[in-house]
């Protein structure tokens, strides 16, 4: 088993913008302050599926060998807000089985666990 954790760069308002540019996604609860300030998180949030990716890119990014995605199981526990760092935790408990945590302020707020296929 290897365990990877690295500090992510914060998700900025302009790089949510142009993910819901990307995905049709303009829910205010992620696009608009003023509005979402008024709602249950008290901010505007990154879209989850946003910062998924995010996680997903880090775990390619440490892999040594090629590989595709065969399952995937998300747990969406609490928003990332705008600008704020996370960290990244991944978990290869095999060569193709992951675990991957994003946590704020030691909170985990993702939790990603899949398996891959690989070529050698």
């Amino acid at each position: 088993m290897s365990k990877m954790t690295r500090q992510a760069s914060p998700i900025t308002f302009a790089l949510s913008s142009d993910f819901a540019t990307l995905s049709g996604d303009w829910n205010p609860l992620h696009m608009e302050p003023e509005y979402a300030r008024r709602l249950q998180f008290g901010s505007s949030v990154v879209h989850g599926l946003h910062a998924m990716l995010v996680a997903l890119e880090a775990l390619y990014a440490s892999q040594t060998h090629h590989c595709s995605l065969q399952k995937l199981d998300v747990m969406f526990n609490q928003p990332l807000q705008h600008g704020k760092p996370f960290t990244i935790i991944i978990e290869n408990t095999d060569k193709y089985s992951f675990t991957i945590k994003v946590s704020v302020e030691k909170k985990q707020a993702i939790k990603i666990t899949g398996s891959t296929k690989g070529s050698e």
